[in-house]
């Protein structure tokens, strides 16, 4: 724009032309009388000034050029001052088109910060106010060391440069950072740049600004490359962040939201990746990390649960000791806790929240509130994917987690749980054994959350359903294969229980549960001949007596039997009269009121199949036995009516046959083939 600058400042008067810009020249006479306003004014004002006037080039074009410069002026970054100690206030006047504007920079200490200040920028167009800026710099001088020193000497190339660098040996040098202070909280920027007093172009990633008296490029847009000066003031601007850190913290700036302005892992991989990494540094080595109890950490102290609903279950102290929780405004997404990643805070999840619980004993569960069980229920619930990777179903199912209603805590890998009976019904049907029944203690589910705990402990656990073939199959049947088996009230119970449910377990999916029952020795007995009662034997080996069938015949029948016969005690229909439905229900279950008819297996023989009506088989070789039928104890019974003419037996045995008589002619004749072959 110029090629002969004139500077005015107190008594000094010179041009400075670009033909020799080493020899300024003076000036005499008079002067501009814009020029000679300003330096009328200054001393007004008691104040120095310094007036710099650029008369355009000849050659100029002269609309053109200053209508850029003027845009220039009009849209001059007002951060620029941020930097600057003397220089304050840049004012421009457009006197063609009566336009003018200004720049400000205006300091002020922070109440509570003594190394920091308060710097507001503003800028006005015509009058108007555009948005001001304020910002939080810290400041600190250093001393620079004699090895950056004699470097730089050894690699000058004239006198006035070695002079320069001596001068600066001897000084002290700024180094700063600002941060955007925007209603008094600091807020992170983009696009920042390093200054060295002015802006340079040169991007340091960082989210605040870092400025100091860097060797700049002759354009002033970056940095000179391998610089040992520059080197050592970065160096010292990362040594001065985690004093600032401790400032901020101690004037209660250092809140979650702040930590949106430090760099995360990778993102600054440039010249001022020591800066990144000094602040990682500070946050694993100072009490810096802002905890959910209000106070401050170190990085390795500090964890962050991978659900939210975790900070109410457990104190992360008790699974890592000394520990806090990550404050909660530091949500698990975002700048800030990305920036707590790469400091090294800890994340709990459910793998290690089942390692904690599977280092305490019964006791410790027994002692924990219901209100904590039920929010250890949904937590776990919420995990269903993550307890896959980890087989967290069955390290869950060997936890004492279920508490009973009795308030004791059983793991089903160890034994069956049930949910507690949903219907009066239910209840009523299991009234006599309830309270053996290890029943989930009710009110686990008296919550909102009712149906996610369910669902977990149906799910997860494994806690069952009082449906009758669960209950059955699951817990009543097998203690009867046990050493220690029920008591004979136990037993009663249990039996009457089946004859309430029998008809609900209808259906071909019930059909291997009833087989399971007929051949289970659940039945108390009484033998007759002796009359003694005996523990359980499976309804499939019992008859009925008089007090289920109302008749006296199949005990007469087998008073003359020389073996065991197994009666079922009358026991479990004490109390109710329902003796026809006692009936249909223990014939359903396996025992009979007729003799049973048996099948053996007889040497061949073909006189053995004449005998016996038997129908000879054609192929002889493969055939080595017979397979025929007989009547248990039918022997005996026919010997004593032959033997002792006994009349009662033989009524008693005419009774039984035609109670014993299927319909239809067929399966009448061959039912009494098989009686006429029995005797034999």
């Amino acid at each position: 724009y110029t090629d002969s600058p004139e500077v005015y400042s107190g008594d000094e008067r010179f041009r400075i032309s670009i033909n020799d810009p080493t020899k300024p020249r003076g000036l005499d006479g008079d002067i501009d009388t814009s020029v000679s306003e300003q330096l009328k004014e200054g001393k007004q004002l008691k104040k120095n000034r310094t007036i710099f006037r650029l008369p355009f080039r000849r050659e100029l074009r002269q609309e053109e050029e200053i209508a850029r410069l003027k845009d220039r002026l009009c849209n001059l970054e007002k951060r620029a001052l941020l930097f600057l100690r003397n220089l304050k206030t840049v004012r421009w006047y457009d006197k063609n088109n009566e336009q003018e504007g200004s720049y400000s920079c205006h300091h002020r200490s922070h109440d509570k910060i003594q190394s920091a200040s308060v710097v507001e920028l503003k800028a006005s167009i015509n009058g108007i106010d555009q948005p001001s800026e304020i910002f939080l710099v810290f400041r600190k001088e250093v001393q620079p060391p004699q090895t950056v020193i004699n470097e730089l000497l050894q690699q000058s190339e004239d006198g006035d440069e070695r002079q320069r660098i001596q001068k600066s040996a001897k000084k002290l040098q700024p180094v700063e950072v600002a941060f955007k202070f925007q209603d008094n909280k600091i807020t992170a920027m983009n696009n920042c740049v390093l200054f060295s007093y002015f802006p340079t172009q040169k991007e340091t990633h960082l989210q605040f600004f870092i400025q100091a008296s860097y060797k700049t490029t002759l354009a002033r847009d970056n940095i000179d490359e391998d610089n040992r000066w520059n080197e050592w003031l970065i160096r010292e601007t990362a040594n001065f962040l985690p004093e600032v850190l401790e400032e901020l913290k101690e004037a209660g700036l250092l809140e979650p939201a702040f930590f949106n302005v430090l760099p995360v892992r990778g993102e600054v991989e440039n010249d001022f990746k020591p800066i990144a990494e000094a602040a990682r540094k500070a946050m694993r080595e100072r009490l810096l990390i802002p905890t959910q109890d209000g106070g401050y950490a170190k990085a390795e102290n500090v964890c962050y649960p991978h659900r939210g609903s975790l900070r109410k279950l457990v104190e992360c102290s008790w699974i890592y000791p000394n520990s806090s929780w990550l404050h909660p405004d530091i949500g698990q997404s975002g700048r800030a806790f990305d920036v707590m990643e790469t400091a090294g805070v800890r994340k709990i999840d459910v793998d290690q929240v089942l390692n904690w619980l599977e280092k305490h004993d019964l006791n410790w569960f027994e002692n924990r509130c219901q209100k904590w069980l039920r929010s250890l229920y949904v937590y776990l619930n919420t995990q269903k994917s993550e307890l896959e990777r980890i087989k967290g179903r069955e390290r869950i199912k060997k936890l004492p987690l279920i508490r009973l209603e009795n308030g004791q805590h059983v793991c089903t890998s160890n034994g069956l749980v049930f949910f507690p009976p949903e219907t009066d019904e239910e209840r009523e049907e299991i009234k006599p054994f309830l309270n053996d029944l290890p029943i989930l203690q009710s009110t686990l589910l008296e919550a909102e959350d009712h149906d996610d705990i369910k669902g977990f402990l149906d799910r997860v656990v494994g806690v069952k359903t009082l449906h009758p073939e669960i209950l059955i199959h699951e817990w009543m049947i097998p203690q009867y294969s046990q050493s220690d088996k029920p008591s004979k009230k136990e037993n009663i119970s249990h039996v009457r229980y089946l004859f309430k449910v029998w008809d609900k377990l209808s259906g071909y999916k019930h059909r291997e549960l009833k087989e399971k029952i007929r051949t289970t020795p659940i039945l108390q007995v009484r033998n007759s001949a002796s009359g003694e009662i005996f523990d359980f034997v499976a309804p499939c080996d019992t008859y009925l007596p008089e007090a289920y069938t109302g008749d006296t015949n199949l005990e007469t029948y087998f008073s003359v039997y020389k073996g065991d016969i197994w009666f079922v005690d009358d026991t479990y229909m004490e109390d109710d009269p329902n003796r026809k439905a006692w009936l249909g229900f223990l014939k359903a279950i396996g025992s009979i009121d007729t003799p049973r008819v048996i099948k053996k297996d007889v040497p061949f023989d073909y006189k053995e199949c004449d005998k016996r009506g038997i129908q000879r088989p054609y192929k002889t070789a493969v055939h080595e036995t017979i397979e025929d039928y007989y009547l248990h104890g039918l022997s005996d019974v026919l010997d004593q009516i032959r033997e002792q003419k006994k009349m009662d037996i033989s009524r008693a045995l005419w009774c039984l046959l035609v109670k014993a008589l299927p319909s239809g002619e067929k399966a009448r004749d061959a039912f009494f083939q098989g009686i006429y072959r029995s005797r034999y």
